[in-house]
């Protein structure tokens, strides 16, 4: 199916996302990186550049997937909300049906902040992750900057985002997703932990 391959490229940018904020703290404008393909170098610069671009899609892709699976942040209340309905060309988990044939659920707030040891930073990080997506990347204002503090944050917010998709979505569908391999400190897969 054609949206569960786009879903697919959103966790993928969450995983970068992720990888990227690991080595943000120890990076300045004179750190360089090189990426390769097919163990060929294509592409050299800075690694500020590509840590920014991929914060910057990460931010938005964890918030289009929290979207997709009902959670939202309302900014008036500041509080994480339930979407309510959806357009009818809006990918979201209520049009997805799970191995017995039942229309899977959207996933409320009240879960998703208890996906970790600390539900109050959880909350948090959802809450920070949404908002800097819709007030400080989707147009620019005078806070657009992403605070260096942040960093811890918004990767637990990637972290949670991946694992209530594998949770409440890839496993319910009796997929399992490759994509959502967590990265330690050290930036060590859970593969390559084991």
């Amino acid at each position: 199916m054609e949206s569960t391959k786009l879903l697919q490229h959103q966790c993928g940018a969450v995983l970068i996302m992720n990888g990227a904020l690991q080595y943000l703290p120890h990076t300045d404008n004179h750190t360089t990186m090189s990426i390769s393909f097919n163990g060929q170098e294509r592409i050299k610069g800075k690694a500020t550049q590509f840590i920014s671009l991929s914060l910057v899609s990460g931010v938005i892709a964890c918030r289009s997937l929290l979207e997709f699976l009902g959670i939202k942040y309302n900014n008036k209340q500041q509080t994480l909300v339930l979407r309510s309905g959806s357009r009818k060309d809006d990918i979201c988990i209520e049009k997805f049906q799970d191995v017995n044939g039942r229309s899977l659920e959207k996933v409320k707030p009240s879960i998703a902040i208890q996906f970790s040891t600390n539900p109050p930073q959880t909350e948090e990080s959802l809450k920070l992750i949404i908002n800097t997506a819709n007030k400080k990347l989707a147009h620019l204002t005078t806070s657009n900057v992403i605070k260096l503090t942040d960093h811890k944050l918004l990767s637990l917010a990637g972290i949670v985002t991946l694992g209530l998709m594998d949770t409440y979505f890839y496993s319910l569908l009796g997929e399992q997703s490759s994509l959502l391999q967590t990265t330690n400190t050290t930036g060590k897969t859970s593969a390559q932990r084991k």
